[in-house]
């Protein structure tokens, strides 16, 4: 198997299991969305480093230099998507916390 479909599957596993333990967390486990945010940061990290890979196996020249990009389309939209899935995940992992933090505190 090509190493573009492992870096593809393994970036729709990590998002599928973000958002089913986003989907899972509620005040009472609020691991879950910890977990799911982590798995987001893991899918970001993964999209990183395939644009990477894509970089070095074009052997070309940075973005500002040559001025064409080595990224397609369908690597800018997974960063994008990877991206938003963070910022939601993070967005709701900081609700959680504080609705842990007024609900101690009171």
């Amino acid at each position: 198997m090509d190493l573009e479909w492992i870096f593809v599957i393994t970036n729709i596993v990590l998002e599928s299991m973000s958002s089913i333990f986003t989907q899972l967390s509620s005040k009472q486990k609020p691991q879950y969305a910890l977990f799911g945010m982590l798995l987001s940061y893991l899918a970001l990290l993964i999209c990183v480093i395939e644009l990477i890979y894509e970089g070095h196996r074009h052997q070309q020249k940075p973005i500002y230099r040559r001025g064409k990009s080595f990224a397609t389309l369908n690597n800018i939209v997974a960063l994008a998507c990877a991206l938003g899935q963070l910022s939601q995940q993070s967005i709701i992992v900081l609700r959680v916390l504080l609705n842990q933090l007024f609900r101690r505190s009171s």
